[in-house]
């Protein structure tokens, strides 16, 4: 499905909660569930988050930390980027469970096991938390101080020779 058409279902979806004294119960998820779906697409071709030592760059997938790329696994990334674009607040399991896994069901420990992945590929820990914050009988937080940098400055730079020069930051 296409940009265009996640906006006018959002589009209907808030008119119908909104003039709906009952609205069934998946609607609210599906709505939050499309509009992180754009939010992920919208990410993916305008910026890249800097945290830490770490570099995640949706458009191309990749998280790099102290400049060497991480192998994650592509849910692990999902979930870091999710997590990353969603630092203001606790997100909870099922929210995790349907912006990454699309609803599907999915095991406790699944989830924990890929928490721990998204943990160890920024270097963090469970017991630190210094990036990932367990929010005990709510869910996750990223708690990092995140700058992003405009994907066009990045292709600017590459086009002009530079391949891996500093992006302008611009702090949130």
């Amino acid at each position: 499905m296409r940009q265009k058409d996640f906006a006018g279902t959002v589009k209907y979806l808030l008119v119908y909660l909104a003039n709906t004294s009952k609205p069934q119960a998946g609607a609210g998820i599906m709505l939050c569930t499309l509009t992180n779906t754009l939010r992920l697409a919208a990410a993916e071709s305008d910026v890249q988050f800097l945290f830490s030592d770490c570099v995640l760059d949706p458009e191309r997938r990749e998280l790099t930390r102290a400049a060497k790329a991480v192998a994650v696994g592509p849910q692990v990334f999902d979930l870091l980027l999710y997590l990353v674009q969603n630092r203001h607040r606790v997100v909870s399991k099922d929210h995790m469970i349907e912006a990454v896994w699309g609803g599907r069901i999915v095991s406790e420990s699944t989830l924990a096991s890929h928490i721990n992945a998204v943990r160890k590929a920024i270097g963090d820990s469970g017991e630190d938390q210094h990036l990932v914050r367990t929010v005990p009988r709510k869910g996750f937080r990223f708690v990092g101080d995140v700058t992003e940098a405009e994907a066009a400055e990045r292709v600017s730079n590459e086009a002009s020779g530079s391949a891996r020069s500093e992006p302008r930051l611009e702090p949130l």
